[in-house]
């Protein structure tokens, strides 16, 4: 199994919210030569990656591709999105991280119990 696909994590929904328009990157390659920074939109395939100038791109860079992951735990959202674009998504975007999971069990247990 190289896949566990899960509902949305609160900060997942919230992330994909918040970029309904489009603007959350993510570094992956930056060439200071040229003054160019290599970027990933999120929640979008790989294939959007571009290049972009440097003075374009707010904040520090996030330059980390080194994803040592057995299992990817991923939102339902990957699989929404996989159709929508007909490509395979970035599992990094979509990552479920162990935190959220105990979060939901406890709103999911509050909702039985009321």
């Amino acid at each position: 199994m190289t896949h566990y696909v899960t509902k949305n994590s609160k900060d997942l929904t919230n992330s994909i919210n918040n970029n309904s328009d489009g603007t959350q990157i993510r570094t992956l390659k930056k060439d200071n030569k040229k003054n160019m920074n290599f970027i990933h939109w999120w929640f979008y395939p790989s294939s959007y990656n571009e290049w972009v100038p440097s003075n374009l791109v707010n904040g520090d860079d996030d330059i980390d591709d080194d994803y040592d992951v057995d299992i990817w735990k991923v939102g339902e959202q990957f699989i929404i999105d996989l159709d929508k674009f007909n490509e395979w998504m970035v599992e990094y975007d979509y990552e479920i991280e162990d935190d959220n999971e105990n979060e939901n069990e406890i709103e999911n247990e509050n909702e039985y119990h009321e």
